[in-house]
């Protein structure tokens, strides 16, 4: 009998020891912290960001501390301490996510390396019931200066729904920099081989433009500084033409058809609300469309020169033209003509007006079959109503190369090619692009 109770009291003893070193085991577990930097710390300027990540799988994060140093200086950004919520797995939070600012210039600190570290410490029994703690260190650099910006040209003259460029320096690497007028930003591109501070930015103005109210170029380095330098240009407001375009049931017959393919969910019980809603809401899609194509801006400069246009082609109408379109006599509809019509011969054979890369080429509603090339810094030229399309998209086609055809597709009531050049988006006028005079005086001279 007294064997057997030292037999269970010996098993007791062995279990207990087992329980308590599993425990302590558990509690005393080795595994580090992780820390993780979210963001782009290479450099800071006045103003910046930490954002950070801390993970502890088994005991949870205890502390975490952010700290920026420079030679004996330290200063201390974030200190946060938790308390235990059990024990094992469940004492502290498995993942912490925090975003620290950095406001620079109240630190103290001189322009140039520091380093970044970031302490984090999990709730483990180990190391003394002090826990396993993982220090991450990194360099930065702090840059509190602004770019220097200088503009060095620009015409004097600018025209409602015309274009220009303007030529500036900056002294240093930027990110992101160009022109920005009345809110809308211009990307700059390198136009020297042998000055690498030298850029320039093609703009543009809406025809609708009244009155400039900014007009600076901006230019924000590694750091987030931004550098601003205004200069001027005077603004020539453009008188649209007034057109009246009467529809009729022939063409209504003709077109809603085309249309419908197209667009077989077309709202309306007639052709006449079919065709209203075509001319208002799918132009609205139409033109949100390009202006995304267009928006993309390749920093390779494809065209050299004046534009060509249509040969042997005659002008139908004109850009800007405001149109108030009629049905019987009533006012059905107003809209604007972004572009030029030109008129030849029957299915003509349509040129690329400049080197290019073909970054559309499909039907797009009221465009009908339609082809956009991109020719560099953000300027496009446009060809539409087309019967034909014998290019692809990612095709690079050199000026007065035959691109398409010209047709009727689209909102168009006869044979012609409809037109147009944009700018970052902005439809301008074609008519300053074919001209050697104003291409000269307003852009070519100023690369």
């Amino acid at each position: 009998m007294k064997n057997k109770v030292s037999v269970i009291f010996l098993v007791l003893i062995l279990g207990l020891i087992a329980v308590g070193g599993f425990v302590l085991l558990r509690l005393n577990e080795r595994e580090m912290p992780t820390v993780t930097v979210n963001n782009d710390v290479d450099y800071i300027g006045l103003t910046g960001k930490i954002d950070f990540t801390a993970v502890d799988h088994k005991s949870g994060i205890r502390a975490i501390q952010v700290l920026l140093k420079q030679g004996d200086k330290s200063v201390e950004l974030l200190s946060e301490s938790f308390p235990r919520r059990g024990y094992f797995n469940e004492a502290g939070a498995e993942q912490l996510n925090r975003v620290v600012p950095v406001e620079t210039k109240n630190l103290g600190f001189r322009d140039g390396r520091a380093d970044l570290v970031i302490v984090a410490t999990d709730f483990s029994f180990w190391n003394f019931m002090k826990g396993n703690q993982t220090v991450y260190s990194r360099p930065v650099m702090l840059d509190t200066a602004k770019p220097r910006v200088r503009v060095l040209d620009s015409p004097r003259y600018i025209k409602a729904g015309g274009a220009s460029i303007v030529i500036y320096e900056i002294d240093e690497p930027a990110t992101r920099h160009g022109v920005m007028i009345n809110g809308h930003f211009y990307g700059g591109f390198p136009v020297s081989e042998k000055n690498s501070q030298l850029y320039g930015a093609l703009l543009a103005l809406k025809y609708t433009t009244d009155k400039i109210t900014e007009m600076m170029v901006v230019a924000t380095d590694r750091a987030g500084n931004t550098g601003e330098m205004p200069f001027s240009m005077i603004l020539r407001p453009m008188r649209p033409r007034q057109d009246r375009i009467n529809v009729d049931d022939n063409f209504l017959d003709t077109k809603i058809p085309e249309f419908s393919h197209y667009y077989p969910d077309l709202p309306g019980d007639t052709n006449l609300q079919k065709y209203i809603y075509v001319n208002q809401e799918l132009r609205r899609q139409d033109n949100d469309k390009i202006r995304e194509i267009t928006s993309q801006v390749s920093p390779e400069r494809l065209w050299d020169g004046t534009f060509g246009r249509l040969p042997r082609s005659s002008r139908r109408a004109g850009y800007a033209d405001e149109r108030t379109y009629y049905y019987k006599n009533r006012e059905i509809d107003h809209e604007v003509h972004l572009g030029i019509d030109l008129a030849s011969v029957q299915h003509a054979s349509v040129p690329a007006a400049n080197r290019g890369r073909v970054v559309f080429a499909d039907y797009l509603g009221i465009y009908g079959n339609l082809v956009i090339l991109d020719h560099g810094w953000g300027l496009f030229s446009l060809y539409s109503h087309l019967s034909q399309i014998n290019v692809k998209v990612g095709d690079v086609v050199d000026k007065g190369a035959e691109i398409a055809q010209t047709g009727h597709t689209g909102m168009a009531g006869g044979d012609h090619l409809h037109f147009s050049i944009l700018v970052d988006g902005i439809f301008v006028n074609p008519l300053e692009w074919w001209d050697e005079h104003w291409l000269k005086l307003n852009i070519l001279n100023y690369i």
